[in-house]
């Protein structure tokens, strides 16, 4: 199976026609999710995981910093460095 939204499209009775509901609402965001943003299948299914479960913030170094899904997820990377001007930068 492919890795990226193409090849999860081309098996989708592998992830959702057997499937609670949950698990094919997962499977059908992170397909919506995946070309726009253009992170894996993997990332996606993670990120759909989290709007699923009404996460406001979804913490991970893997995908890029500050980008907000559907108006109400931030993905925030925990091992950015915040700087102010009290700092001297």
């Amino acid at each position: 199976m492919g890795r990226g939204a193409r090849g999860a499209r081309r098996y989708p009775d592998t992830f959702s026609n057997n499937s609670p509901r949950r698990h094919r609402y997962t499977h059908t965001a992170a397909l919506r999710i995946a070309e726009p943003y253009g992170y894996s299948i993997f990332d996606t299914l993670i990120v759909a995981s989290a709007l699923g479960a009404n996460c406001g913030v979804l913490w991970s170094e893997d995908t890029q910093d500050g980008i907000i899904v559907d108006a109400r997820l931030c993905i925030a990377n925990p091992l950015r460095a915040v700087y102010t001007e009290q700092d001297g930068l």
